[in-house]
C-alpha cells in the first residue's frame, strides 16, 4: 500500500498552540487556519478526514487518508484503480478528494472509539457532480447508516439507524459545495438533516444505532460517490443545536461557502 508523507510541524509551532495538543503531531494541517475552533473540543470525535492534512500534489492518487481525530480510524485503498485523486485549489484554496463514480472508495474495517450509547453525527463537506442514483458519501454502516445522494434529482438523504427511514434536503445539492450535517438521538429517536446550517427535515426511527465499517465514496463496492469531498467528521454522539451549529460555522469558514 502507497502512504502519502505528512508534515510534521516543529515542536516550537506545536507549543505556541499553532495546532491541537491532542492531534496526531504527523497529521497536522499545513494551512493557515482560517478559525481557531477545533472540532475535537467537542467531545465524542472519532473520524476526522481533510484533504489538505494529504501532503500530494495535485491529480496524485490517494491510497491513504489520515484520521485527526486521534482514533486511528484512517481510511486507505490499496487499489490503485479504486484511489480517489487529490485535486488542489478546488474550494476557497483548498484540495478536495476526487471521486470518479465508477470504483474509487476509500475505507477502515471496524471503527474503533464508538459505543453508540446517545447517538451519532456525521458532517461532510461536499460536491456531487451528477445526478444519478443514489451515490455514497459516508457510510458508518452498511444500508443502516449512511449519508448519500438519494434516487431524487440529486437531493442530499440521511439514513439512520434502521435502514427504513431517511431525510432529504429541500433542494437539489448537484454542482454545489454544502456542509451536510446528519444526527440521530437515541433518546428521542430523532433523524435530523441540516445543510449549511439549516435544517431540511426530521423523521423519528427507534433504531437500534449500531457503528461498523467506514467507507468514503461507496457502500462497500457499490453506488460511487460522483464529484469532491473535502472534510469528514463522524462523532459518537448525538450533538446538540448548538454544537452542531459550532461544527457548522468552522466548515462553511472554512471554505467560504456563504
Amino acid at each position: 500500500m502507497r502512504h502519502a508523507h505528512y508534515k510534521l510541524l516543529p515542536h516550537r509551532e506545536r507549543a505556541r498552540h499553532r495546532v491541537a495538543a491532542n492531534y496526531p503531531p504527523v497529521y497536522v494541517q499545513t494551512h493557515r487556519r482560517t478559525s481557531d475552533f477545533n472540532p475535537a473540543s467537542i467531545a465524542g470525535l472519532r473520524v476526522w478526514l481533510k484533504a489538505d492534512a494529504l501532503a500530494l500534489a495535485d491529480n496524485s492518487p490517494v491510497s491513504f487518508w489520515p484520521d485527526l481525530s486521534g482514533s486511528g480510524n484512517d481510511v486507505a485503498q490499496a487499489t490503485g484503480m479504486k484511489q480517489p485523486t487529490l485535486r488542489a485549489n478546488q474550494v476557497n484554496g483548498r484540495p478536495v478528494v476526487r471521486f470518479d463514480g465508477i470504483d474509487d472508495t476509500m475505507f477502515k474495517t471496524a471503527l474503533t472509539g464508538f459505543v453508540c450509547t446517545h447517538g451519532h453525527t456525521v458532517f461532510a463537506v461536499v460536491c456531487p457532480t451528477s445526478t444519478s442514483a443514489f451515490r455514497m458519501a459516508v457510510v458508518t454502516n452498511y444500508q443502516k447508516n449512511e449519508l448519500r445522494q438519494n434516487n431524487g434529482a440529486g437531493r442530499a438523504e440521511w439514513m439512520i439507524p434502521s435502514g427504513f427511514f431517511q431525510v432529504d434536503s429541500l433542494s437539489p445539492m448537484v454542482g454545489l459545495w454544502k456542509v451536510w450535517a446528519g444526527t440521530y438521538e437515541v433518546a428521542a429517536q430523532r433523524i435530523e438533516l441540516n445543510i449549511n446550517g439549516v435544517k431540511q427535515g426530521n423523521a423519528t426511527d427507534a433504531g437500534p444505532l449500531a457503528v461498523g465499517d467506514l467507507y468514503i465514496g461507496s457502500r462497500t463496492d457499490t453506488l460511487f460517490w460522483i464529484g469532491d469531498i473535502a472534510e469528514v467528521l463522524v462523532y459518537d454522539a448525538a450533538l446538540s443545536s448548538p454544537e452542531r451549529q459550532r461544527v457548522e460555522n468552522y466548515l462553511i469558514a472554512e471554505y467560504a461557502l456563504r
